[in-house]
């Protein structure tokens, strides 16, 4: 009897909350629905985000790899001027020109990290200084105007401004980054012939409290020998020795011999001296 009787005690109570359902989904469904509406968008986009957040790792690393790679083979092809033509030298060149900008401007385009965005601006100053400083190979003077190299000082200018990047606070670069910069900052004003500036550059790595003691030695041999680097290779004769007129036969008569000066350095920069992302 007692079974029964808590049976239909249940019973009564169901029929109850059953009876009260539509009134309560009237008053709270629409913030039921709201509230499991919030928490899918909320999912969706966390979800969004961490693929966006692995999609562009990935492309980041794919384009700083292109970029590495494009820069080694664009410091390589002058060497294959001897067994490829002119005109496969310049395709080569402006390809790699290409592929190298692309995969720099990926990285300043889709990442924040400072890191990253450093060693992209070193990247895009070596390819400048590259591409500036590309030698004429055989035959190449013969080629259309469009395969020729003919805005080198403009390259230079980006060279410089992407180095400068570097030097930002804001990104806070490391020492190495901040060496190579500044080398390549010299480097550029070596070659435009503007001493003050390489000497410049050269003294803030050797007044840096925290540069490596070898990047120090290296800036100060540097400014050592800027003054030699700025003096024009000269070829002058040495004047000419006029005997005095005599009665007697001469036996020897008088010889000149031309002396040269020292050569100053080219305007290029040394090779083992070009800024690297990796010094």
């Amino acid at each position: 009897m007692k079974a029964e009787r808590r049976h239909e005690l249940k019973t009564n109570a169901l029929a109850r909350g059953l009876e009260g359902l539509p009134d309560y989904w009237r008053e709270y469904g629409s913030r039921i629905l709201l509230v499991v509406l919030v928490a899918a968008i909320a999912f969706l986009l966390v979800r969004y985000w961490n693929d966006k957040k692995a999609n562009d790792a990935r492309l980041v690393a794919e384009s700083i790899e292109t970029a590495s790679t494009s820069l080694q083979e664009l410091q390589q092809l002058p060497a294959q001027s001897f067994v490829r033509p002119a005109s496969e030298i310049a395709e080569g060149r402006e390809k790699l020109r290409q592929q190298a900008e692309q995969a720099i401007n990926t990285i300043l385009n889709t990442t924040k990290d400072p890191k990253m965005l450093v060693a992209a601006y070193l990247d895009r100053g070596n390819l400048y200084w590259s591409l500036a400083n590309f030698p004429e190979t055989p035959g190449s003077t013969t080629l259309p105007s469009s395969q020729q190299l003919t805005n080198r000082d403009a390259f230079l200018d980006q060279a410089k401004a992407s180095y400068e990047k570097v030097l930002d606070p804001a990104y806070k670069a490391s020492v190495e980054n901040i060496f190579a910069a500044r080398m390549g900052l010299a480097a550029i004003a070596e070659n435009q012939g503007k001493w003050d500036e390489a000497k410049a550059q050269y003294q803030a790595i050797a007044d840096a409290p925290n540069m490596p003691a070898s990047f120090k030695e290296l800036a100060a041999k540097r400014l050592a020998n800027l003054a030699k680097y700025q003096s024009p290779a000269l070829l002058v004769p040495a004047p000419t020795v006029t005997p005095e007129p005599s009665t007697a036969p001469a036996t020897s008569s008088a010889t000149s011999q031309p002396t040269a000066s020292p050569a100053a350095i080219p305007q290029t920069f040394p090779a083992n001296s070009q800024p690297t992302t990796r010094p």
